[in-house]
């Protein structure tokens, strides 16, 4: 999978910050005819998975089939909670 620059080093940092977290991919680059890398990505490593690592990537899987992850379904359900709030709690009388 191809990834940005900012990205990678993003992710390096992340890793060299919590070097026990398991990352089951290595981020690689290619190296363009002028002798710098130009193109990042990510190729799988997955090796040695972890209960974090196998939830993390099983809740990935299950956002891709569903279409639709868990942080966007409690947003859209906070704001149906806002908007009650806003409106008075059921039965209550102004």
């Amino acid at each position: 999978m191809e990834i940005s620059r900012e990205l990678a080093i993003t992710i390096l940092n992340y890793l060299d910050t919590h070097k026990s977290w398991y990352f089951p991919f290595r981020v690689m680059g290619r190296v363009g005819a002028d002798g710098h890398i130009h193109t990042f990505f990510l190729q799988e490593n997955l090796q040695h998975l972890d209960t974090d690592t196998t939830r993390l990537l099983a809740k990935g899987f299950i956002e891709k089939i569903t279409g639709e992850s868990l942080e966007e379904y409690i947003a859209v359900a906070g704001q149906g909670v806002s908007r009650v709030l806003e409106r008075g709690f059921v039965g209550e009388r102004g």
